[in-house]
């Protein structure tokens, strides 16, 4: 063998090693960032469920010890299983055994109607009954809501629909909101925000239906985008790396004290910093840091390891004079949610997020505005929203009418948007995060593997379910995309380890044979063949 081709073999076995550790250290990242979101929404619902509890001891003099007591004691009477939230809805850390036992009956009585309801939907979306057929069920269910709902939690529910002023309304409208929103929360799957926030009050159930609902997001974007591309996608640091010829700045990451000349090399190039935390959204914990501010770099240094401990460090965006004038204490970004199905590029939506005065921060969940672009033009083609449901013709600081207003530099946008799709392996349907810099460039501000809808909906009030499941390559009716049927597929996954997808084409087929879809997980359909099912429909009719 000449020298030629063993040099050649080697740095080919090199090359591979190589590759093969680049690969096994994407790997172990991904795996970190996914554990890394797993913590952070596991401390958001123990905030959540302490909070409730913080109320319920206050309201009964009972400790959180003896409150928990309390619930296992009702749950053994073996009535209904319920949770931390029912039991502080209904009151029941205030009754004795008699009392709690009759709401137990009726919360039975409720679940079974909840249940019913939502497949009496997937049969409308099926064609096979009338949304006139469901209302005596429907009814029944919201008479109960209603009796079983206190006062005290109404007023709560019903005083997040800031824009129809509940403080002016009577005890019985704030009970009939109250328990319209329970129903849409439970039934519908829409939560109190997106009730508030699509302005659900004055739409009938086909309209509310026509709004993609958060539960639906959630099951669904799974589904779309691959694990891995989501993992990269919640890691804000990952994300940078996959897109950072598109940034336009520096990026760096914090993770202990050992990192400070990182800290003040970061100073030594750039005079603002934009502090983030590196798996947050929403602009949470988000802060502009200002080079000429700091007394010392040490000590800023330190505080941001105690609070932040792991955080981020980017290079602050200066917005183009068309953007800043919008309000110029934010950066202003343009979201284009986007569908690539390896080939072809569809921009489904672009809406803008517009901070408000004194704000760094521009998303509507952190108290900005959201309007609607024209995806072609660049154009604003609605008023604004914001999150508590209130509309703006023009914005309330600057003044600046929304509707018509044209933001710069358009096509240099959709440059960028169409060279991103397909970097990042898996990513089907994204929200990209873009800004105008002072020179009229567009940059990446993030990207989101679970994008939300608001700024596709809200501003236009307009749902887009059908076109949703359009882009998706779901059926129109969404028999394939419903969240009961999907919410049953993954419980029969859970207990009996049945992949969902093939869960959810036998229950299609189930039902193609003329049965209700709501027989097929207490039958134990999928082990069924159709003569059986066939006996199965006599025997039910």
């Amino acid at each position: 063998m000449d020298k030629k081709s063993i040099l050649w073999r080697a740095a080919r076995s090199l090359k591979a090693k190589i590759t093969n550790i680049e690969k096994a250290d994407t790997e172990k990242r991904v795996a970190f960032s996914q554990r890394m979101v797993e913590k952070r929404d596991r401390k958001k619902k123990k905030g959540i469920k302490k909070e409730k509890y913080a109320f319920m001891t206050q309201a009964s003099g009972l400790s959180v010890d003896e409150l928990k007591e309390k619930a296992d004691h009702f749950r053994e009477m073996g009535i209904v299983r319920f949770s931390a939230e029912r039991f502080r809805m209904y009151g029941l850390y205030n009754m004795d055994d008699e009392q709690a036992r009759e709401t137990l009956l009726k919360m039975k009585k409720a679940y079974e109607l909840e249940r019913e309801l939502k497949w009496d939907y997937r049969l409308i979306d099926l064609g096979k009954i009338s949304y006139e057929d469901t209302y005596p069920r429907m009814r029944e269910f919201m008479e109960l809501e209603s009796s079983l709902i206190t006062m005290a939690e109404k007023r709560d529910i019903a005083g997040k629909v800031l824009y129809l002023h509940p403080e002016k309304m009577s005890d019985e409208e704030i009970s009939d909101l109250a328990i319209d929103m329970e129903f849409t929360r439970r039934v519908l799957r829409y939560g109190h925000n997106g009730y508030v926030q699509f302005h659900l009050h004055e739409k009938s159930i086909p309209e509310r239906r026509e709004f993609i609902s958060g539960r639906e997001r959630v099951l669904l974007m799974p589904i779309i985008n691959s694990e891995e591309s989501k993992a990269i996608l919640d890691d804000k640091l990952l994300t940078y790396e996959r897109l950072h010829d598109w940034f336009g700045r520096d990026m760096v990451s914090i993770s202990s004290e050992a990192d400070y000349f990182k800290f003040k090399k970061f100073f030594d190039n750039n005079e603002k910093a934009v502090i983030k935390p590196r798996f947050d959204s929403l602009g949470k914990g988000i802060k502009l840091i200002h080079k000429s501010d700091l007394d010392s770099l040490r000590r800023t240094f330190v505080e941001l390891i105690d609070e932040y401990r792991h955080f981020l460090m980017e290079g602050f965006i200066e917005a183009a004079p068309e953007i800043k004038a919008l309000n110029p204490d934010s950066v202003n970004t343009v979201r284009f949610i986007t569908h690539y199905d390896g080939e072809n590029t569809e921009i489904w939506s672009v809406s803008m997020r517009i901070g408000r005065k004194g704000s760094f921060v521009d998303n509507a969940g952190a108290g900005g505005v959201t309007v609607t672009v024209d995806k072609d033009t660049g154009t604003i083609i609605s008023d604004s929203c914001d999150e508590f449901g209130f509309v703006y013709e023009r914005h309330p600081e600057t003044g600046i009418k929304f509707k018509g207003y044209q933001l710069p530099a358009w096509d240099k946008a959709l440059k960028v948007v169409y060279s991103v799709v397909d970097k990042i392996e898996g990513a089907t349907f994204i929200g990209w995060d873009l800004a105008c810099t002072a020179d009229h460039e567009w940059v990446i501000v993030e990207a989101n593997g679970k994008t939300g809808f608001f700024g596709a909906q809200a501003p236009l009030d307009k749902g887009r379910r059908r076109d949703f499941l359009r882009v998706i390559g779901a059926p129109e009716r969404g028999v394939l995309c419903d969240v009961v049927a999907l919410d049953m597929a993954d419980k029969v996954e859970e207990q009996y380890g049945i992949p969902a997808d093939e869960v959810m084409e036998k229950l299609v087929h189930f039902e193609s044979l003329g049965l209700d879809g709501r027989y097929f997980e207490p039958n134990k359909a999928w082990e069924l063949t159709d003569e059986e099912c066939l006996k199965l429909k006599d025997a039910l009719l």
